[in-house]
């Protein structure tokens, strides 16, 4: 929480001195207290499993006389007496404050800049700490160890996809089946030939699992020459030499 609040409480230092705030003493003084203050502001109030929770109440408004109480409150306690002589050239800004992250937003320019980001931190902490232990070795190992770690991830999600595709080919199949069902319930076929029909495309559903790409290839393919014999049934009212070969499949 303080490094937070501290990066914050620098950013508004920072811009009191770029107006010509030249108190060095009055300002690190102000400084001190606006943190203390803002740290049990925020002490029922800071939820690192979720930053976002809270985010309104410790946001800091700063917008000329209008700006935050809390900032008031330590310029009175520091006696920083000429405040507002900074605070009314300054931009409208917000300041959000939140669990490994600070943002300040420009109200009039429609802008925000990240001044803190915990991550990118504890990764220049991180390659910093590399960089004085790690052994030529040590940094080999870890890199091919990096690279394995991308590359297991890569076949995850390739075995992801691929597991998706054919999950969807899975249900277009089992639409096209109960398609072709319904076309055979609602035929007008004289019953024997529907029955040899109904025969034929039992055997072409049970014919495998499905579990494959190759498997549900190859059962569209039945599928679609069992469509052609049904049309062609329809059209002849019985089932002729043209088909056979097709049957003989099943």
């Amino acid at each position: 929480m303080k490094s937070e609040i501290k990066c914050a409480v620098n950013w508004l230092i920072c811009q009191f001195k770029k107006f010509g705030c030249k108190q060095e003493k009055q300002l690190e003084q102000f400084s001190n207290i606006l943190i203390n203050l803002l740290m049990k502001r925020y002490e029922n109030h800071w939820y690192p499993e979720c930053p976002i929770r809270g985010s309104g109440l410790r946001a800091i408004s700063i917008q000329q006389e209008f700006s935050d109480n809390t900032i008031f409150e330590a310029a009175k306690i520091s006696c920083f007496e000429n405040i507002y002589e900074y605070l009314k050239q300054m931009n409208k800004y917000l300041i959000w404050i939140d669990p490994g992250e600070v943002i300040i937003k420009d109200i009039k320019l429609k802008k925000e800049i990240k001044i803190f980001d915990y991550n990118y931190e504890q990764r220049k902490i991180e390659n910093s700490n590399q960089l004085i232990i790690q052994t030529p070795s040590q940094y080999q190992a870890q890199l091919q160890a990096q690279v394995q770690i991308q590359q297991q991830f890569q076949l995850q999600q390739q075995q992801q996809q691929q597991l998706q595709q054919l999950q969807l080919q899975q249900q277009q199949l089992a639409q096209y089946q109960a398609q072709l069902l319904l076309q055979l319930q609602n035929s007008l076929l004289n019953p024997i030939v529907q029955q040899q029909l109904t025969l034929i495309y039992n055997n072409v559903i049970n014919f495998n699992n499905n579990n494959t790409f190759n498997e549900i290839e190859e059962k569209f393919r039945l599928l679609n020459e069992f469509n052609i014999l049904f049309n062609n049934t329809n059209t002849n009212t019985n089932t002729n030499s043209n088909n056979k070969s097709f049957i003989n499949q099943i």
